[in-house]
């Protein structure tokens, strides 16, 4: 499924876009003495992400069910979440 975009999944499915604009408004409070992205990645994002894409995806849109689009789901909205700071996973 080669030219899959994230633009392409989110005019699929909607709820991947609000869920990266969420990740993008994550902000490290540097007065706290670590930020671990990987504990709110697995905690508040994954859980709502594999609703929406991948073989579990709730709407049975063959594009959205592949593991290319829950890849690239998974790393674009990932990577806009702050880099981990003093963490146990460093």
């Amino acid at each position: 499924m080669s030219g899959l975009t994230f633009e392409k999944l989110c005019e699929l499915e909607p709820g991947l876009l609000e869920l990266y604009r969420q990740a993008c408004a994550v902000k490290d409070d540097r007065r706290k003495r670590s930020f671990c992205a990987n504990a709110i990645w697995y905690r508040e994002f994954k859980p709502v992400l594999v609703q929406l894409v991948g073989w579990t995806a709730r709407k049975q849109d063959p594009v959205l069910r592949t593991s290319e689009a829950y890849r690239l789901a998974y790393d674009t909205i990932y990577h806009a979440l702050p880099d981990c700071r003093n963490c146990w996973c460093l």
